[in-house]
Formats: C-alpha cells, sequence, structure tokens
C-alpha cells in the first residue's frame, strides 16, 4: 500500500498478543496517562484505603470476639471502641471508594476525549485513499469502542487490577499470620477455581466474540436497509427483506443466547465452589476452635475473608482478555495516529507572486488508483476567466480531472499548477479557498438550510447567504418553502428534492466565492425547472471565474468557451461545439444520443 500504511488491523481483541506491543504504542499510552498521572496517583491512594479497610472488618470482628466477647469483659468499653471503629472503618471506606470510582473516571474521561480529539483531527487530514480502503464501519469502531477500551484499562482498569492484587495478598497475609495450616485448607479449592474460571473463559471468549461478529452483522444489515428503503419499497420487496432481516436477527439471538447460558453457569459453579472452601473453613477450623487451636474470633475472621477472596480472583481471571483487547485497540488506534497521508500539505507553501488570477494548466498529468492509469499524459491549459468544458464517455476521466484538480488525489506524474505555482506546494487553506466544487453527489449535513449554506463560509452574513442565493435564482425556491432557510433538509438531505439539494451546493460553494470553479457534472440530478434556473444564473455565476465544467449535459455547453473531448484519459480533440460536431464522430455521436433521450 503506498504512503507507508500497512493494513494489519487485528479482527478482534482475543486474538492479539501482548508481546505483540512495542515501545511506540506504549509511549503512546503513557502520552495519554502522563497529564493525569496526580489523579492517578490520588486514585491509586484511595484504591490503597479501600483495600485497607476491606481487610480491617474482619480483623475488627475478630478483636472483638477474642479480646471482649469470649474474653466476657464486663465492661462495654472495648466494645463500644470496636464500634466506633467499625463506623469509622466504613465512612473511610466510602470516602475513599467514592474518590477511587470518581477520579479513575475522570482519568478514563479525559483519556477518551483526548484520544478522541486527536484521532478525529487526524481522520479529517487523511486522504480519500485511506477512505477507499477503509470502511465506514471499521473507522467507527476505532473512534467509538477501541478508544473506550483503551481508556478504561488506562484508568480504571490499572487501579482494579493493582486492587485485586493487593486485596488477595492481604487476605492471604492476615490468614497466614493467624493460621497457616488453616489458610492451606482454606484455599484448598483455589486451583480448581483458578481452571474453572480459565475453561469458562475460554469459551465466553469464543461466545462473546460470535456475539459481536452477529451484532455488526445485524447493524450492517439495519444500515443498509434504511438507506435503501426508497429501492426495497419502490421494488416490492418488503416481504424478502423482513425475511433477510429475521435470519440475520435469529442468528444474533442464538449467539446471545449461548454466551448468556454460558455466563449463568459460571456463577452457580462459582457459589458451589466458594461454599466448599466455607464448608472446609467450618469444618477444620470448628474442630480448631473445639481443640483450643484457634479463637472464635479468628475462625469468624476466616469465614469472612474466604467469602470476601472469590470476587477479586473471579476478577483477576479477565484481565488477560480485558488488557488483551485494550493492547489490540491501542495499536489500531496507534496504526491510525500514525498514518501518512499521500495527499500532504508542502512544509513551505507558496504563493504566485502576483495573486490568484485562476489560470490553471494540466501538464504531461498521469494517474492511477491502482493498477490501469485513468489519466494519460493530459496537457490542458486553462486561461484566468476562461470557461472550458470536459466531455466524453462514461469513464473516459472526467471527475478524476476535477478530483486532481481539487487535490483529493496527487497526480503520480506530471504537474498541475494555478498561476504558475504547483498544488503540492500551495497549502492546503489557500487551495480550498481558491478552487470550488460542485459535483452531482451533494452531500448535506442534518441541519438547516441555512447551516449547510453557511458552511461554506463560516460566520457569514445573512447578506452574504441571500447574494448566493440570488445569484443561482434559488432565494425563489427556497422562499416558496414553509420555513424558507430554516427548512431541516434531515439525514444526508434526504427532506429535499435533488434540485434543491444541487442548490444548496451551488450556494455553499459560491458563499466561499473561489477564482475556480468546478462544475462536475452538477446539474445531472436536477429536474428541468431547477437546472433552467441554474442555466439562468450560470453568465452571472461564471464572471470573472475560471471554470471547468464536466458536462453530463450539452445544455450546459452554450456558454464555454472551449471544449475537450476526453478519451480514455486523455484530450483527443478540442474547439467549439460547431467544431466537433463538424469533425469529430465520437462527439457528434454523444451529442445526438443525448439529444434523441430528451
Amino acid at each position: 500500500m503506498r504512503g507507508g500504511f500497512r493494513h494489519r488491523i487485528t479482527a478482534d481483541g482475543e486474538r492479539y498478543k501482548l508481546s505483540r506491543l512495542d515501545r511506540k504504542i506504549l509511549g503512546l499510552a503513557w502520552e495519554y496517562t502522563r497529564p493525569h498521572l496526580g489523579r492517578l496517583v490520588l486514585a491509586f491512594g484511595a484504591m490503597l484505603l479501600v483495600t485497607g479497610t476491606t481487610l480491617a472488618v474482619p480483623y475488627l470482628t475478630k478483636i472483638a470476639v477474642d479480646d471482649y466477647i469470649t474474653a466476657g469483659d464486663p465492661g462495654v468499653a472495648g466494645l463500644n471502641r470496636i464500634f466506633l471503629a467499625l463506623l469509622g472503618t466504613q465512612g473511610l471506606f466510602w470516602v475513599a471508594s467514592y474518590w477511587q470510582t470518581f477520579l479513575s473516571e475522570r482519568i478514563g474521561q479525559g483519556i477518551v476525549y483526548a484520544l478522541r480529539r486527536d484521532l478525529f483531527r487526524k481522520l479529517l487530514g487523511l486522504d480519500m485513499t485511506f477512505y477507499n480502503r477503509q470502511s465506514t464501519g471499521l473507522i467507527t469502531s476505532r473512534v467509538i469502542h477501541d478508544v473506550d477500551t483503551v481508556a478504561e484499562v488506562l484508568s480504571s482498569g490499572i487501579l482494579d487490577f493493582s486492587s485485586d492484587l493487593l486485596t488477595i495478598a492481604g487476605i492471604v497475609f492476615v490468614m497466614a499470620r493467624f493460621n497457616l495450616k488453616l489458610t492451606l485448607i482454606a484455599f484448598v479449592t483455589a486451583p480448581i477455581i483458578l481452571v474453572t474460571l480459565w475453561l469458562f473463559g475460554q469459551k465466553l471468549r469464543l461466545a462473546y466474540r460470535e456475539v459481536r461478529r452477529r451484532a455488526a452483522e445485524l447493524n450492517a444489515e439495519v444500515e443498509e436497509s434504511v438507506a435503501g428503503m426508497r429501492v426495497i419499497q419502490a421494488l416490492s420487496q418488503e416481504e424478502a427483506g423482513a425475511e433477510k432481516f429475521a435470519g440475520v436477527n435469529w442468528r444474533n439471538f442464538k449467539a446471545r443466547l449461548r454466551a448468556v447460558s454460558i455466563f449463568a453457569l459460571l456463577f452457580p459453579v462459582m457459589n458451589i465452589l466458594g461454599t466448599l472452601s466455607r464448608a472446609l473453613v467450618i469444618a477444620f477450623g470448628g474442630l480448631s476452635v473445639i481443640r483450643g487451636e484457634i479463637s472464635l474470633g479468628v475462625f469468624l475472621a476466616f469465614l469472612t475473608y474466604v467469602a470476601r477472596v472469590f470476587w477479586p480472583l473471579r476478577e483477576l481471571s479477565q484481565v488477560y482478555n480485558t488488557f488483551q483487547a485494550a493492547a489490540a485497540g491501542l495499536e489500531r488506534i496507534y496504526e491510525y495516529l500514525t498514518v501518512t497521508p499521500l495527499v500532504r500539505e508542502s512544509a513551505q507553501p507558496r504563493r504566485p507572486a502576483g495573486g490568484y488570477r485562476g489560470e490553471v494548466v494540466f501538464s504531461a498529468v498521469s494517474f492511477s488508483y491502482g493498477r490501469e492509469e485513468v489519466i494519460k499524459d493530459l496537457n490542458l491549459e486553462i486561461r484566468a476567466g476562461e470557461t472550458v468544458a470536459l466531455v466524453g464517455q462514461t469513464g473516459a476521466g472526467k471527475s478524476t480531472v476535477a478530483r486532481l484538480l481539487t487535490r483529493m488525489y496527487d497526480v503520480d506524474a506530471g504537474s498541475i499548477s494555478i498561476d504558475g505555482v504547483d498544488l503540492r506546494d500551495l497549502s492546503f487553506a489557500d487551495l480550498r479557498r481558491v478552487v470550488g466544487r460542485v459535483s452531482q453527489d451533494v452531500f448535506l449535513f442534518n441541519g438547516t438550510i441555512r447551516e449547510n449554506i453557511a458552511y461554506g463560509k463560516p460566520g457569514a452574513t445573512e447578506e452574504e447567504i441571500n447574494r448566493a442565493l440570488a445569484a443561482i435564482y434559488a432565494d425563489r425556491v427556497f422562499a416558496a418553502l414553509p420555513q424558507g432557510l430554516e427548512t431541516q433538509v434531515g439525514e444526508e438531505g434526504v427532506m429535499l428534492s435533488g434540485g434543491q439539494r444541487q442548490l444548496v451546493s451551488f450556494a455553499r460553494v459560491l458563499l466561499a466565492d473561489p477564482r475556480v470553479l468546478i462544475l462536475d457534472e452538477a446539474t445531472s440530478s436536477m429536474d428541468a425547472y431547477t437546472e433552467a434556473l441554474i442555466q439562468k444564473g450560470l453568465e452571472r455565476l461564471l464572471a470573472g471565474r475560471t471554470c471547468l465544467i464536466i458536462a453530463h449535459r450539452f445544455s450546459t455547453l452554450q456558454m464555454v468557451d472551449r471544449i475537450c473531448l476526453l478519451e480514455g484519459g486523455r484530450i483527443t480533440d478540442m474547439g467549439t461545439h460547431a467544431e466537433l460536431s463538424r469533425r469529430n464522430t465520437l462527439y457528434r455521436d454523444l451529442y445526438l444520443k443525448q439529444a434523441e433521450a430528451f
């Protein structure tokens, strides 16, 4: 793949090996964690207090039983102290638990914010080659799912892992101090528990992998069906669509049911093993109490500690899976953040010495999307203020010429210049201010007509917007709508007709007032009335601008200065409509076929 980007993203986190993490990727984790280091230290301190208070309660219970209750202490001072100590411990636990949770979530959300900000900014700067090779679902998954997973591990995941380890270590240490023999008896089921958790973990990983796959399939089916609803209804395929969705939905149901059945079985098994451990403590510990080998307080403390050790054991069994998924997500995020775009801004951008006039020159330009060249040694000079049209059969490369002029892609050979400066030497800001494009594929953002028009020039005044609309006679079209320019366009402009969407697109580009205007089959989806409005406004629209028209309808060629015939990525003829009609068979055939169609 060109540009050094190698697509090696794993399908899911379970197949990822933690050993693949290198210093650069770990450095990325540190870069986003470092700003929160102070909060992380405070959260770690709170976690230590939570762990300490968890260990303290059974110990205080042991003291109360052994030193005051079974000792027959007639006073209540000792028990009062224990009572106050327990209240204080629980109060400290509540405060520490609150701050641990709050700080870890604050760290996590801070990392999420920073990662998403930088990742989305990076995506905004990537070229069309990247987007041609990455699906929308995959990109969305990186920005949403992977960022969430990584942030969770870098914040609460590390704290929870540390807390589980400390809790288990603390419980084992205290129990061993009380009675080593009973400790070994209490944990005789630990290996069985760990093996059980591992076996269930393996089955759950496979089950949830299938759940995610079926969920993705379900989401894709819903998205595709909603996007194609007009086609489904127009062709009366509602029943077929419902049957197809039912199949996808059923597979998703079965996958989730299998995962739930495995998960539901885990807790009874864990409870049985936990009960077995407590039964062993009761049997051997009770016998030890009777024999006077341990006190009643130690026996009760053992029962409490055994009950509390199983939850962190279960959590630790999932740690590897969690860290595995986060590591895979971190690598995928790193790949996106470090991908080198093929279209890059010059480190030292230039400007034409005499300012922008709009002269465009294609010099021996060649370009391919893959192996086969789409544009081959194309040469074309468009003088400032001149209007030139490109015509040709479908696939001749007309729209590709427009994409190259806007630098959606860079040429493979040759050069394109504006006023003597190579496009690759212009800043992106200058290029996008100087060159504007209206294409047949109009994208509108969910919002009002006014907001979509003003997108071409943030902060545009009401007068500027109205002037742009009036230039193409679109003001009367939108004034006829009940809400006028405040009309909601819907997702991707679905609430507007094709012609209305094109008018918004025209007005949006005009508001930016480019020196070079590209009309890429811009009237192809317009109705006759709307196209007549545009044709009427073209003279005003093109005045003082350099214009390249990618012609689909020959009716748009009435005001052009020259027509270029494009065949197989090359300009094979050039002239006026009359000249080309007289001498060029291909041009004449194209014109006559369209005339017959209308």
